[in-house]
């Protein structure tokens, strides 16, 4: 179907994620938050205030962020602790990384931009069968 933009409702309803190579070493799984879903984020995390006799709702940004977090890394292998012990893809360890280590809340937002902007992110099958570049050569000078 070349030239049409293939839509399949089914596939965009699962969104299970894009297992994504990290580092070379560790896979993490990977999908964006959907509007549907990250409205449902928000309306968890708000409150109505007041203000001048008017409701205010207010969303408390950190709790939804950690929910957001929590949805967009469904798993993940080949991460370690200091010991050399994988360490469980939990709530707890997602927010812990995407608010205390840089590189990874970087990788991971990084993709999930270029997933949400309907962009191809190279998944694990297509980096092992290329050669390295963009366009597949081995370089200059093929």
């Amino acid at each position: 179907m070349d030239g049409l933009v293939v839509i399949n409702k089914q596939e965009i309803l699962s969104n299970n994620g894009e297992w994504v190579t990290w580092q070379g070493k560790a896979r993490v799984k990977l999908r964006p938050v959907p509007n549907d879903e990250g409205t449902r984020i928000n309306e968890r995390h708000t409150k109505t205030g007041w203000k001048k006799h008017q409701p205010i709702k207010e969303v408390d940004e950190r709790k939804a962020d950690e929910d957001r977090w929590d949805y967009q890394i469904p798993d993940w292998e080949g991460l370690v602790d200091a010991e050399g012990k994988p360490l469980p893809c939990t709530r707890e360890n997602k927010v812990f990384l995407m608010r205390h280590y840089v590189p990874f809340a970087y990788f991971v937002n990084t993709v999930i931009f270029e997933m949400a902007n309907g962009e191809k992110v190279v998944a694990e099958e297509e980096a092992k069968n290329s050669n390295g570049s963009p366009d597949g050569s081995d370089g200059p000078g093929e």
